[in-house]
């Protein structure tokens, strides 16, 4: 049925079970999966007709997306507790996190098997990153203030420009509603960490409105495994993280609304620069989101959303050295949206000014200074005729640096039987080098923008609730951007960035969600992954082949509860291969409970078999914790 049989589900669960340290476990997974694959082998893990914008830039419903596209909700952000906005992608199918320690730790998130650099993040609808790393600080991100998360998976550079290769992961911060009130929350965890939150929200005619602050200090654990136990590098490596955030709503009139958000975070964490470090290394990052957007429904059919934005990015390390790194992006885009019966046209116009600080900067007549200019085009087509949606688009980018470039896209959906849908998509997509990368004394100014095309297909089935799905992909890059030790830099000395690269990425993702076994409703996916680096002929590093992941959530005595599993294969930690990171499953636990109207309690252990497990060489990650925490809303 839906093209699997027994023999070849048989066939993937022998073969997932042979990735060490995930046998058992995955089997379980596996097993939940793939029967109910049979049965209906089809996806959809966000709900039917809920808004979302990342794919288009412009609202639509996920029924209507010709794309893999995930929501998460505030609900679902509520439960994660503690941690960052990389702990919930994580338990999303083909999202895959690399830590160098805790929440507040360096972070790589990777979707599908690409590079964390090649995943644009916005901050209502504002891009923000390093100009120095290449990508967002996932772990400055502020989870205290989201309101939802809105995934696409896959090239979306004709819509986004650069950056945009494996994905978007577009956040929505929280606003104002209903009668004014104030938010009090307060957690604590046995891995002695404290934290508190508190916000005033809420509408007043035509306003909407809401402030608030958070706070979160732990004493962690040591992130090291391979430290001198006399070295100062043994110790605990805590961290202190606070986080600010204001967002403003005015509607003067119908179909006119204007919002402004602005949010800060500051993190102070302690890390070991070597095994053997004799100071107390710390990394104090701190981030600001700013976007003032205007959306207005001339009428029915015509649309037009402009949105103003500054993001800004700095690190600072201090060991037995002093680093500093700071990034300011700036961005401006009109998106026209017309509709013409069946056919939805859209303009987009775009500016996006980078601008990096870093002593390291030496090819620029402004030492430790650089920037680049990025002016984008795009047209879009749709052609919405129910059973079939077909979507062309296209953009021109204009840099300062490396001149033009063109990305483009097609896609379309056929709805079959009720419930059922088959989807085709081909697109391109780039990174530009980053200011670092073109300028530094490890740079190349000829560097030119790495580029990819992918094809997907995918096959949907949706019926009372239930939930299944199924794509397969493949995406070709090129001319990544690498660190080659054999070239010779500016400098003279050997060692800097080239276009070096390549990769090919092919995989399958199965999904499911709403599937009710008795009183427990289950949600989950399978990742098949061959990420390979055709220079090399290696996998790429830090990526599993196998990925299961399993959510169980029920009702007993008005207490809400969930379990969860996550089975990853082994990895290599090293583009050579030589370097083995085994295979492990975790599992957490969580129960919340609404006491009264004003106050709900949270209960939550991660890590619950306490397993040792590493996603960087070297690197522990969180053991077992327990967290407990409570959320007040006093009525007026």
């Amino acid at each position: 049925m839906g093209g699997f049989s027994i023999q070849s589900i048989m066939w993937i669960q022998s073969k997932a079970l042979r990735a060490p340290g995930v046998r058992s476990a995955c089997a379980v997974a596996c097993g939940v999966m793939l029967a109910g694959a049979v049965v209906q082998p089809v996806w959809a893990d966000a709900q039917l007709g809920e808004l979302q914008v990342t794919a288009t830039r412009m609202p639509q419903p996920v029924s209507k997306a010709l794309a893999d596209v995930t929501v998460v909700t505030r609900a679902d952000i509520e439960r994660q507790g503690a941690g960052g906005v990389a702990d919930v992608l994580q338990k999303l199918p083909g999202f895959q996190v690399v830590r160098n320690g805790d929440a507040t730790a360096t972070t790589s998130v990777m979707i599908r098997g690409s590079n964390s650099r090649h995943v644009l993040v916005l901050v209502d609808g504002v891009p923000t990153g390093s100009q120095a790393t290449g990508g967002a600080t996932w772990e400055s991100l502020p989870l205290a203030w989201v309101e939802r998360i809105e995934v696409v998976r896959g090239p979306l550079s004709a819509a986004y420009g650069s950056d945009a290769m494996g994905g978007v992961v577009q956040i929505i911060t929280r606003k104002g509603h209903g009668a004014p009130r104030m938010e009090l929350a307060l957690g604590v965890s046995d891995q002695s960490m404290l934290q508190g939150e508190l916000s005033t929200l809420g509408s007043v005619g035509e306003f909407n409105y809401l402030v608030g602050v958070t706070a979160q200090a732990s004493r962690g654990f040591n992130t090291r495994s391979d430290v001198v136990p006399t070295s100062v590098a043994a110790d605990r490596d805590g961290h202190a993280k606070h986080s600010s955030h204001a967002r403003f709503g005015w509607q003067p009139m119908a179909g006119q609304q204007v919002q402004a958000s602005l949010s800060s975070t500051h993190i102070n964490n302690q890390y070991d620069a070597s095994k053997a470090s004799n100071v107390d290394d710390r990394a104090k990052k701190d981030s600001t989101q700013a976007a003032l957007s205007w959306t207005a429904n001339w009428m029915p059919a015509w649309q037009t959303v402009t949105s103003l934005g500054q993001t800004t990015d700095a690190y600072e390390a201090r060991s037995s050295y002093v680093y500093h790194s700071a990034t300011r992006t700036q961005n401006a885009s009109v998106v026209n949206q017309v509709r013409l019966d069946d056919v939805v046209a859209r303009v987009l116009l775009e500016r996006r000014e980078d601008h990096l600080l870093n002593g390291d900067l030496l090819l620029l007549g402004s030492e430790g200074r650089g920037d680049q200019k990025n002016n984008g085009l795009g047209l879009g087509l749709e052609w919405q005729a129910d059973p079939v949606v077909l979507a062309v688009n296209g953009r021109v980018d204009n840099n300062s640096r490396f001149g033009v470039h063109r990305t483009g896209s097609a896609a379309a959906s056929f709805k079959l039987a009720a419930g059922h849908a088959v989807r085709a998509s081909v697109g391109t997509a780039f990174r530009a080098p980053t200011v670092y990368q073109l300028f530094s004394s490890y740079g190349d100014p000829a560097l030119t923008p790495e580029t990819s095309q992918t094809k997907e297909l995918g096959y949907t089935y949706s019926e009372g609730g239930v939930q299944w799905g199924a794509s397969a992909y493949r995406t070709h890059y090129d001319q990544l951007i690498d660190f080659n030790f054999n070239k010779i830099c500016w400098t003279g000395s050997a060692g800097c960035y080239g276009n070096t690269a390549k990769a090919r990425i092919d995989g399958v993702s199965l999904t499911m969600a709403g599937l009710m076994v008795g009183e427990v409703r289950l949600q989950g996916s399978l990742d098949w992954l061959n990420p390979t680096d055709t220079v090399r002929d290696k996998w790429l590093p830090r990526r599993a082949r196998q990925e299961a992941k399993l959510r169980a959530e029920w009702t007993w005595l008005d207490w809400n509860l969930g379990a969860q599993g996550q089975f990853t294969s082994r990895r290599y930690d090293d583009a050579g291969n030589t370097k083995q990171l085994g295979g492990y499953a975790v599992y957490s636990l969580d129960a919340s409970r609404k006491l009264s109207s004003e106050l709900s309690v949270l209960a939550k252990v991660t890590n619950a078999s306490n397993h040792a497990y590493q996603t960087a060489l070297n690197y522990n990650t969180e053991p077992r914790t327990v967290f407990v925490g409570m959320r007040w809303t006093p009525s007026r």
